[in-house]
């Protein structure tokens, strides 16, 4: 077969996209951030994401004897549509390295800082999230963390304390969860998960939770968070910028999300004006919340 051992210059563009394609796969597992724990991901074959969210029908109501039977309706709450975001990262190899086979030594490179950058990209749209919890609009209007959730069928929920950590704090926003409303005006039924801090607060997270004692108490009282496991794990999050907010994690479906359109794929080409090859690494996804029931935080007092 004409040129089956010959490296063209045709070939180039390709050779290094499937040398950068092994290193990613080597790679791609190197660096997963604490987003990945909180986070779930989502499929779409959109260039966008939409979630409806829906209002049950309430309570049952009591028949008497012979009466008629009552009616009620699902009604729609909210719909909200996100579009997805694409991130990459490129390479360009120059045609003076190609021409003098220098283009092999570089390839274990940029494909390791391409991984790199993906993977550490993502946990920081993740971290990005929760940094604006307190400040940037969701589907119903309000910041992921606030205290008048509107609910569809009246009156308002709130998932936000405002104290510094502490006993009491962890403890007021485990009673918060078991206040949460659904959109039909029922009590939810969710459980609280991880704790979520900063990394300055890790310690102070650690003899909180996982002291069998009321802390700095000199009474010789339980831990009712330690006895109760309402908090089943600490986790640090170096990317989260307030050093005072923490927040608390929840079993709640469609909450923090990851919609993933495209996972990590590259591509390559020759500039026809230099004659070097870009290789670039991309992916696309975009991270939000859906569901504010998913958490409750606080920025600090």
């Amino acid at each position: 077969m004409a040129n089956s051992a010959r490296v063209t210059t045709g070939n180039l563009p390709r050779l290094l996209q499937l040398g950068i394609d092994k290193i990613l796969t080597h790679y791609k597992d190197t660096y997963k951030g604490p987003g990945s724990e909180i986070f779930q991901e989502a499929k779409t074959e959109k260039g966008f994401y939409e979630a409806v969210q829906l209002a049950g029908m309430g309570l049952a109501t009591r028949k008497n004897e012979g009466a008629a039977i009552t009616y009620d309706s699902v009604d729609q709450n909210w719909v909200y549509r996100w579009p997805i975001y694409t991130y990459e990262k490129s390479a360009r190899v120059t045609m003076e390295a190609i021409a003098d086979n220098l283009y092999e030594d570089l390839i274990p490179l940029m494909g390791k800082e391409q991984a790199k950058a993906l993977a550490h990209n993502k946990d920081y749209q993740m971290a990005a999230v929760l940094n604006a919890a307190f400040s940037t609009a969701g589907p119903d209007g309000k910041a992921l963390c606030a205290s008048d959730h509107p609910i569809q069928a009246g009156g308002t929920s709130s998932n936000t304390v405002t104290l510094d950590i502490s006993e009491d704090a962890i403890e007021q926003m485990v009673i918060l969860v078991d206040g949460f409303l659904n959109p039909d005006g029922l009590l939810s039924d969710y459980e609280t998960m991880n704790l979520v801090v900063p990394k300055e607060l890790r310690f102070e997270a650690d003899r909180i939770v996982n002291s069998k004692y009321r802390v700095a108490s000199a009474d010789n009282d339980i831990s009712a968070i330690n006895s109760q496991s309402v908090v089943k794990k600490i986790i640090p999050w170096k990317r989260l910028t307030d050093t005072d907010a923490f927040f608390i994690t929840t079993n709640a479906d469609n909450g923090l999300l990851v919609a993933s359109r495209q996972g990590v794929t590259t591509d390559s080409f020759k500039d026809p004006t230099t004659k070097d090859i870009i290789v670039s690494a991309y992916e696309r996804f975009r991270t939000f919340f859906a569901d504010w029931r998913c958490v409750v935080g606080s920025p600090g007092a």
